[in-house]
């Protein structure tokens, strides 16, 4: 039986993105993978609403490769998230894939049926 926190969606691809901070001389690379989930509004108007969910340096290979091949299917990611203050806006809320964690396609239902 899985334990934790899990989020289902469309793997919708993996990114790097380089950043600086000029005043401290500080720079590096946040890596994300993006999940998103198809839903209909409130007018009947479809809508995507995609999570990043951020990536440790140590499972950049691991998780780009299986992005790569999960690319708009619907996957399972093991997610953690934290809520953080400061910063500009006063907080936000921090979603990561914890070190090791899972990134596998998603279970079909009838595969659902058959472990219940």
């Amino acid at each position: 039986m899985k334990s934790g926190v899990y989020l289902y969606g469309r793997c919708v691809g993996f990114q790097s993105e380089p950043w600086s901070n000029p005043q401290t001389g500080a720079s590096g690379t946040n890596f994300t993978l993006g999940i998103a989930r198809d839903y209909q509004d409130n007018w009947g108007n479809q809508q995507t609403d995609v999570t990043r969910v951020s990536v440790s340096q140590d499972d950049v290979a691991r998780v780009q490769e299986l992005a790569n091949k999960f690319k708009d299917k619907p996957v399972e990611v093991q997610i953690v998230q934290l809520a953080r203050k400061g910063g500009k806006n006063g907080a936000w809320l921090s979603t990561f894939l914890p070190k090791g964690g899972l990134l596998a396609l998603a279970p079909t239902s009838a595969e659902l049926k058959a472990t219940a």
